[in-house]
């Protein structure tokens, strides 16, 4: 049960509180008969009331800081917003130093470690939201006293210390249910949340050396620490910091130095609390080893410690050093991605055998996804399904009346539960020895809920079919809630009063429609008018944040603002120097600094000008607008843009490699201007993908997806060619 744990630190600070747990008192001992018969809702409300209590009666620095959280809460909010939307205003706040509402600045650490330690710290309450719900966040002093307790880094907290939280995070997003240490380590996934964790540190120590790396570095190391960790003989530790002063040795992680600070005596929040546990921890290893060259280098830490008491003195000229560092995007996992995308999906196996008429069962690899939204609250299912259908088709293919075919299937839904109970369906495929096909699925009453794209092996041929289904889930059915998501999906688009260039003057964005030629940009960098293909999207409806760049034309006094979704990526300098088109680089709309160099645009003018970048901001914006040209740039409110933006690929390509994501996807594309060079702008009405867009266009799913077919083709051919041949 999540709310049984609040995570390692939850349990380390309860085992330092208590020490032996075979000691304990008869008062101790009817709380806890107590709290067994409590659901986990109310040992929720109790954990975050004693929380508050203890805060209120605190004097020490935890206490400094819980009043100035409530001080920022209350100057932000108006009791309207969620937990979830708080904790993303106070990530804000913190990385430009100001976290009391005032004007005061919060440092002494190193300007370009502060936005990652504020990302640290959201991303740490957005854990806690998870495990603790909604209903633990009432009031603005349930939420600073979570945030305060249990996520501010009051106290320098050591490496080996960040490194098993990570992992216990990591595992959750696995389990489902927090683990503790060092029952963690035998439980199943825990070498996969030990690996994640392990090479994003490894990527992270070259990253503070200078080195760009890629993920994945350091691979073997980390198995090696994996294999001594799994082969250790973890007994019974009656005190957490003997365990860490035996585990974090194993796995390579330095202690704090035994000789370093003294304690805040008045601090007795959970995460203080487990720093010096980790401190107990040096103690122990010191004890046992004595005080040698060899001792010493398990307490060498080349990473400097942070602490939120280092932000406690002002220094004038924070701002604009954080403001000159890319600010770090927060990725989201699939399952809010697919939140966000409003739909539910399965990938199945199936196979169907006989002659006309077919018997077809499939087993899902993963069925799960999008049940519904809640005001911006998603929820979210995931189960193992089975289905099982019955077919008819005809066409012209050459295997004969008696058909046996297997095939994988990717199927996009309307809901989870659209997924499930009876359905019917339309399609067609063809078959070349690779086969792609697809078809529309609606329930029994005619109601379009979903469609899917297939591919497989078959004989030449074309086929048409259709048939009735049962789905049924084949276990158990999990729901997870995220609080708050809709403000944070990404959405690579522009607003609606955005404007661009087109041979009859300008246009805004709601105005444009397929086929409308729009100013734009070449390989060569050459201003030009191109013709818009299809829109990803056209909602004139949806309100969301939006990355604002003002940008100063070099040689002019003017500037330029454009509008633009985080994720949507932008022509960049790779550095704070002018440099030509060839050399540019995309880049995410959130991830451009300020003094970056980007490109602008007139029509008239086949040149294009460098423009400096003199200001990153986020605002409200209305309509979300993603016209797609040939070329696969854009010139919007004068800037040149790529039009593309994340996509399938972004949330598991490194972040190194990003920059070749845009030209992937337009290559992607290619079936996509095929169709549009053929048929034209009426193909676009037709697959759902012009202005404006009333529903998701399912079937622009199906034609991304079947350039795969038509680019691995070529290449299965000419191999089924030469095996026919006989030749080597």
């Amino acid at each position: 049960m999540a709310a049984v744990a609040l995570l390692m630190l939850a349990a380390a600070a309860a085992a330092m509180k208590t020490h032996d747990l075979t000691n304990q008192s008869d008062a101790a001992a009817k709380l806890i008969a107590r709290r067994n018969n409590m659901t986990c809702q109310e040992m929720n409300r109790q954990r975050v009331d004693g929380m508050k209590d203890d805060l209120d009666q605190s004097h020490g620095f935890d206490a400094m800081f819980y009043r100035g959280c409530l001080k920022f809460v209350k100057a932000n909010g108006d009791g309207k917003h969620g937990a979830a939307e708080q904790t993303e205003k106070l990530g804000a706040a913190c990385k430009k130093g100001t976290f009391d509402g005032t004007n005061s600045v919060l440092t002494k650490v190193d300007p370009s470690k502060l936005a990652a330690e504020c990302d640290r710290a959201v991303h740490q309450m957005d854990i806690q939201l998870n495990i603790l719900g909604e209903d633990s966040f009432k009031t603005d002093e349930d939420f600073c006293a979570v945030f305060v307790d249990l996520v501010l880094p009051i106290d320098e907290e050591p490496e080996c210390m960040r490194f098993v939280e990570d992992v216990s995070h990591e595992h959750l997003k696995y389990a489902g249910v927090p683990h503790h240490w060092p029952r963690i380590v035998y439980e199943k996934h825990f070498d996969e949340a030990f690996m994640t964790v392990c090479l994003e540190d490894k990527k992270l120590d070259e990253e503070e050396d200078g080195r760009e790396t890629m993920f994945g570095a350091g691979a073997e190391e980390c198995r090696l620490i994996l294999e001594r960790i799994m082969a250790a003989k973890w007994g019974h530790y009656k005190r957490l910091s003997s365990f860490f002063a035996v585990a974090c040795p194993v796995m390579g992680l330095p202690l704090p130095d035994p000789s370093g600070k003294t304690f805040d005596p008045m601090a007795g929040t959970k995460r203080a609390m487990a720093v010096q546990m980790f401190h107990r921890a040096s103690h122990v290893v010191l004890a046992k080893h004595g005080n040698t060259s060899e001792t010493a280098k398990l307490f060498a830490s080349k990473r400097k410690p942070f602490s939120a008491l280092q932000l406690v003195h002002e220094l004038d000229d924070l701002e604009t050093s954080v403001s000159a560092k890319s600010p770090r995007r927060r990725r989201l996992n699939e399952n809010q991605r697919s939140c966000c995308s409003g739909k539910a999906y399965n990938w199945e196996l199936g196979v169907a055998a006989g002659a006309s008429i077919t018997v077809s069962g499939s087993v899902s690899l993963a069925a799960g996804g999008f049940n519904g939204w809640q005001d911006k609250t998603c929820y979210f299912k995931t189960a193992n399904v089975k289905e099982v259908c019955l077919n008819w088709d005809f066409g012209f293919d050459m295997d004969g009346p008696l058909e046996v075919e297997a095939s994988v299937a990717r199927g996009f839904f309307k809901s989870y539960n659209d997924m499930l109970g009876d359905s019917a369906y339309v399609g067609g495929s063809a078959c070349f020895i690779l086969c792609v096909g697809g078809s529309v699925i609606t329930n029994l009453q005619g109601q379009y809920i979903g469609e899917t794209v297939e591919f497989g092996f078959g004989l030449p041929g074309v086929d048409f079919e259709g048939g009735v289904c049962k789905c049924m889930p084949t276990g158990n059915t999990y729901e997870r809630i995220f609080h708050n998501l809709q403000d944070h999906c990404p959405s690579g688009c522009f607003p609606e009063d955005a404007t661009v260039e087109t041979p009859d003057g300008k246009k805004k964005m709601h105005q444009l429609q397929v086929g409308d030629r729009v100013l734009a940009v070449n390989d060569a960098g050459e201003a030009f008018f191109d013709e818009i293909y299809f829109f990803g999207h056209a909602d004139y409806k949806a309100r969301s944040p939006m990355v604002q760049l003002q940008i100063q034309e070099l040689g002019s006094n003017s500037s330029l603002e454009l509008n633009l979704s985080p994720d949507h990526f932008l022509h960049k300098c790779p550095k704070l120097q002018p440099c030509l088109w060839k050399e540019a680089e995309a880049a995410y709309a959130a991830s451009v600094p300020e003094e970056a160099y980007v490109w602008t645009a007139s029509a008239g003018a086949t040149e294009l000008k460098l423009g400096r970048v003199l200001l990153n901001r986020m605002v409200p914006k209305q309509g979300l607008f993603n016209p797609y040209t040939l070329s696969g740039n854009i010139v919007v409110n004068g800037v040149a843009a790529s039009t593309h933006s994340s996509w399938v690929l972004d949330h598991f390509v490194p972040e190194a490699l990003t920059k070749y994501l845009p030209a992937t996807y337009q290559s992607i594309f290619v079936v996509g201007r095929w169709i549009y060079s053929v048929f034209g702008a009426r193909a676009a009405d037709v697959i759902g993908v012009n202005n404006p867009q009333e529903q998701t266009p399912w079937s622009a799913y199906a034609v991304a997806l079947s350039s795969i077919f038509v680019a691995s083709s070529p290449v299965v051919v000419a191999v089924f060619l030469k095996s026919r041949s006989g030749k080597p």
